[in-house]
C-alpha cells in the first residue's frame, strides 16, 4: 500500500508568520491537487489528505 509521510518542525516568528505559512500552504496544496486529481481515471483510488500542525510542549513545563 503506498503512503506518504512528511514530519517537520517549524518555529514561527509570530502568529502574523503562522498565519502567512499556512496561507501559503493552503494555496500550494490547492494547485498540486488541482493538477493531480483526475476524478474520472480508470482505476484510480481516492487518497485523502490530513495535515495538521499543533503546538509542541514546552519542555520546562507548563507555565503558572
Amino acid at each position: 500500500l503506498a503512503t506518504l509521510s512528511i514530519d517537520t518542525e517549524l518555529r514561527f516568528r509570530s502568529a502574523a508568520e503562522r498565519a502567512a505559512f499556512s496561507g501559503e500552504l493552503i494555496e500550494a496544496v490547492k494547485t498540486l491537487a488541482a493538477k493531480y486529481h483526475d476524478e474520472t481515471a480508470p482505476g484510480g483510488r481516492p487518497h485523502r489528505l490530513l495535515i495538521f500542525a499543533h503546538p509542541l510542549p514546552d519542555p520546562q513545563g507548563p507555565k503558572e
